[in-house]
């Protein structure tokens, strides 16, 4: 009889896993978009050009593979530099060097450690912007 128990609560465990799958996908896009927001797996960063009056928020979102994750930008950080705004993509390399990008691979900005701040540019040498850790 307990094996017969517990052979219908892993059924109903499954079936319930399969119906939350197929409610997820239906959900209007905006919804879904507030829904990734929420996960543990997003950083949030402050980005500043030069001393700190024109900032903006990056947020480093899931992985996708190879160092590269999904990054969602304020509009507001076309503010900070030109093209930010249209930027997609964040790319950590093997040498701690991080990367903006549009499409994955031709960088905008690139990054690297640096004292104070989580981040620094070295590429383009101008405007200077730092990348901190939002609390």
């Amino acid at each position: 009889m307990l094996k017969l128990i517990a052979l219908v609560a892993v059924g109903l465990l499954a079936g319930a896993g399969l119906l939350g799958e197929n409610l997820d996908a239906g959900l209007p896009s905006a919804e879904a978009a507030v829904i990734a927001a929420q996960t543990p797996e997003r950083e949030t960063y402050h980005l500043r050009r030069g001393g700190g009056s024109v900032s903006c928020i990056v947020a480093r979102g899931a992985y996708l593979s190879q160092g590269l994750s999904e990054l969602q930008v304020e509009p507001s950080c076309e503010e900070v530099m030109a093209g930010m705004a249209t930027v997609r993509y964040w790319r950590e390399s093997d040498d701690e060097t991080v990367t903006f990008s549009r499409d994955g691979a031709d960088a905008l900005v690139t990054f690297a450690l640096a004292d104070g701040a989580a981040y620094e540019t070295f590429a383009p040498a101008a405007p200077l912007l730092s990348l901190a850790v939002s609390d």
